[in-house]
């Protein structure tokens, strides 16, 4: 009977075989031959690097290095704000500075690229919430942008770093 149907057999309802393992148990594999040690498992199933250790390491630091130099390239230019680098920049800035999010003036891109970085809503203390942005998005991004405005600045190139260097 199988899921309370008589005559249905269940795939496990049937007889096994059963294997005797009393000499088994006892037996050692051979020793290696005199003047050979054993090999390990890791030794065995993957081969020693052909060439140079020098290469399996300097190989893959030229590719690094290349691409680097790819990415990092006039990273700062256009000398503007791009796209959502209105919105990502400024609240990567304020996470740093603030901890929260704010909003920006409206004139506020402007005042970046004149390398002005007092580009906050003044709010009294009892009307703080209307300074508070409206985040929509998680703020790891912002987080890591926000270093880079720490590093290089409230620039183009700061803000394009993180970006940049993370992929």
């Amino acid at each position: 009977m199988f899921l309370g149907v008589p005559g249905w057999r269940a795939p496990y309802d049937v007889r096994v075989a059963v294997t005797d393992f009393t000499n088994q148990a006892s037996e050692q594999p051979e020793p290696p031959p005199d003047g050979e040690s054993a090999s390990s498992v890791r030794d065995r199933l993957v081969p020693p690097m052909r060439g140079s250790a020098l290469w399996g390491w300097l190989g893959p630091l030229l590719v690094a290095a290349f691409g680097a130099i790819l990415r990092f390239t006039n990273l700062g230019r256009p000398n503007a704000v791009m796209f959502d680098e209105t919105y990502y920049a400024k609240d990567a800035w304020a996470l740093i500075n603030f901890g929260a999010e704010r909003n920006a003036l409206k004139d506020a891109d402007k005042l970046l690229m004149q390398k002005s970085t007092e580009i906050w809503q003044q709010c009294a203390p009892a009307e703080i919430d209307k300074c508070a942005s409206y985040v929509v998005h998680p703020p790891l991004g912002k987080w890591m942008i926000g270093v880079g405005e720490q590093l290089f600045g409230m620039t183009p190139f700061g803000w394009r770093f993180a970006g940049a260097l993370v992929g």
